[in-house]
């Protein structure tokens, strides 16, 4: 099972529990990478590239600027993009992540909240603060 299987899993267990749901990426990743960054729907290519802090291609490629389904999930390590994630919204929304900013691999703990956007949608909530 991929990452992106292993985190829709994780989150999904959220649907219809009243119980809390932490997601933590570090944990159930199978790779090495010291920052994650999390780019929402119609987020520009400019602010891909000015929180990377280096020109990154596939985000272009990609479109995350003209894109309203996935947030991309961008995981680096040492300068470099070692992952990412075209993760799709209906499998858990990452939208609340306003601004694109680097979370250590120790701080990408999610909280997992069950919403009612005219459906049940789970959206994920970072526990960290920006730093």
């Amino acid at each position: 099972m991929d990452l992106q299987e292993r985190l829709a899993a994780v989150i999904e267990r959220k649907r219809g529990s009243g119980e809390r749901m932490l997601v933590d990426l570090r944990a159930i990743s199978d790779f090495s990478w010291d920052t994650l960054y999390i780019f929402t729907p119609y987020t520009p290519i400019e602010t891909v590239r000015d929180a990377l802090g280096f020109d990154w291609p596939k985000a272009a490629e990609i479109e995350i600027n003209k894109r309203d389904d996935i947030n991309l999930l961008v995981f680096v390590s040492r300068g470099e993009v070692v992952q990412f994630l075209e993760y799709p919204r209906s499998r858990g929304d990452f939208y609340k992540v306003r601004e694109p900013y680097g979370l250590a691999c120790d701080e990408a703990v999610f909280e997992v909240k069950e919403e009612d956007h005219g459906q049940p949608w789970l959206v994920l909530y970072a526990l960290a603060p920006a730093s």
